[in-house]
């Protein structure tokens, strides 16, 4: 009687057993089949390479129309990837877009490669063509001015229009009162130039409109040349807010920058 019941019991758990094994092989086939059923719908429905390619065309004009090249930009590497992976023709527009996007953002290399492509497909008859040349013109001056701006970062000046600034680590650590730093432009032999002055407040002002192209710059007073005839004073600029104070000449200690 006992080993009935025991035998009964184990046949009991062996069915148990079986019947979760036999759902849970169940589970795993309709699991199976709803991944073979989704990958063949996305392939079934994915968009053809030459649809995707208007699409991204329309999305690159519209960026272009409204002068947003940041955005214009993002489309150029997805349509050289369609034209590479999926053999997708891009129209001779498209290198005018990806010249005029290229170049905005300064990405000069790939507006040659750009403008060369639009001129081998249409020659210079395309209707782009001047647009093209304009593009090239804006790179290749761009290119000279920055390869000027870093041979000026080497001699250690800053030109602006007619002027040479000094620009050097004595602008940052030396600090004098007016009428030193008048002595010390005046003295000073710097980038093979000897005819240096201190800078006028309004030359001082124009330099910290463009004070990204300074290398040694402190956030603080600079003298500068203008003073005002009725006190011992002279007017500084200050390179953090570019504002303008009037200290005392002989009691006031402040960076210095000469011009010429």
């Amino acid at each position: 009687m006992i080993l009935t019941k025991i035998c009964l019991s184990r046949t009991k758990k062996l069915l148990l057993y079986n019947t979760k094994q036999v759902k849970k092989g169940k589970k795993l086939k309709k699991l199976l089949f709803i991944l073979i059923f989704i990958g063949f719908s996305s392939s079934l429905f994915a968009l053809p390479a030459n649809v995707k390619r208007d699409q991204y065309m329309q999305a690159m004009k519209m960026y272009m129309n409204d002068k947003n090249y940041d955005k214009s930009v993002t489309y150029v590497p997805k349509l050289d990837q369609l034209a590479s992976d999926k053999n997708v023709t891009l129209s001779s527009e498209y290198f005018y877009f990806k010249a005029k996007s290229c170049v905005e953002t300064k990405d000069y290399k790939s507006v040659y490669s750009a403008a060369e492509e639009y001129v081998v497909r249409t020659g210079t008859k395309g209707r782009d063509y001047k647009l093209i040349l304009e593009i090239l013109n804006t790179a290749d001056e761009s290119i000279e001015s920055k390869e000027e701006r870093e041979l000026q970062r080497q001699k250690g000046i800053v030109i602006l229009k007619s002027l040479m600034f000094e620009d050097n680590i004595k602008n940052i650590t030396m600090k004098e009162n007016f009428e030193t730093a008048q002595r010390y432009c005046e003295k000073l032999t710097y980038a093979e130039f000897s005819d240096w002055r201190l800078a006028t407040k309004d030359e001082l002002l124009e330099l910290y409109t463009n004070k990204k192209l300074i290398q040694n710059l402190s956030p603080s007073n600079y003298w500068s040349s203008t003073d005002d005839a009725k006190s011992n004073s002279a007017w500084l600029v200050d390179f953090s807010l570019g504002s303008t104070s009037n200290l005392n000449k002989f009691d006031s200690y402040h960076h210095v920058r000469c011009v010429r």
